[in-house]
């Protein structure tokens, strides 16, 4: 009993502070990339930019369907109106930490770095397994007897396709950009910095590596062009409401 309010405590805390858990992997990934032996390929570059982008939409998909007061970015208590059971939800409970633990793959692996790999794959496992307790004993109370028939035959987060069914929502895009405004512009911002310290890393002046990079600091500036755009949009209007 100790031990799970022990669980249920920690959860909360990562819970809060989970949107800035990320950082801590940051600092290593970034020592590691300038003192590994070679810059990554530019196609393994794509792979790992494409791992965190399929985590990226995999979250816009997923909150986009769901209904208001649901499946949102709250980090000071649990909220959920009513059980999500269709959509993602129909086929693993915890679709959005799936998406998630994605994006964090496709970073943990631009540093190629075997261990690096395996302790964040370790350390993502460890946080979520205290927030999806959380969760889960939330929904319990909440939900009753419709969350155990649901939870009994939804996978915890290896998702099985053939429990698809349909969204009841229909796609909020809106909703989407309120949302998820900063996602994009984390991976881009995050991809940019393992690009430029690569090249620093492998000996290359500040001066080539801004000038051979000159696509990652356009796609920051635009993706950080967006986020303002639609920070000032939702200062100064109703539009995406």
């Amino acid at each position: 009993m100790a031990d799970a309010s022990k669980s249920l405590k920690q959860g909360r805390l990562l819970f809060r502070y989970r949107g800035l858990l990320p950082l801590l992997l940051l600092a290593p990934a970034l020592a590691l990339t300038y003192w590994q032996p070679a810059a990554p390929s530019r196609m393994y570059v794509l792979l790992c930019v494409g791992l965190s982008l399929l985590g990226t939409i995999m979250r816009m998909y997923i909150v986009g369907h769901t209904p208001k007061g649901t499946s949102g970015r709250n980090t000071g208590r649990q909220l959920a109106e009513q059980l999500n059971t269709t959509g993602a939800y129909a086929v693993v409970q915890h679709p959005l930490y799936l998406a998630n633990f994605i994006i964090w793959l496709g970073l943990a692996l631009y540093p190629q770095n075997a261990l690096f790999l395996a302790l964040t794959v370790a350390f993502f496992f460890w946080v979520y397994r205290r927030i999806f307790q959380l969760e889960e004993a939330f929904l319990k109370n909440q939900f009753g007897d419709t969350w155990r028939q649901w939870s009994a035959k939804t996978p915890t987060i290896l998702p099985n396709i053939w429990l698809y069914k349909p969204p009841t929502e229909a796609f909020n895009w809106k909703k989407v950009l309120r949302k998820e405004k900063n996602g994009l512009l984390a991976i881009v911002l995050v991809f940019t910095l393992f690009e430029l310290t690569a090249s620093l890393g492998q000996g290359n002046s500040l001066r080539q590596t801004l000038t051979v990079h000159q696509e990652w600091l356009w796609a920051t500036g635009i993706s950080g062009g967006l986020y303002l755009l639609i920070k000032v949009i939702m200062k100064k209007t109703s539009w995406l409401k």
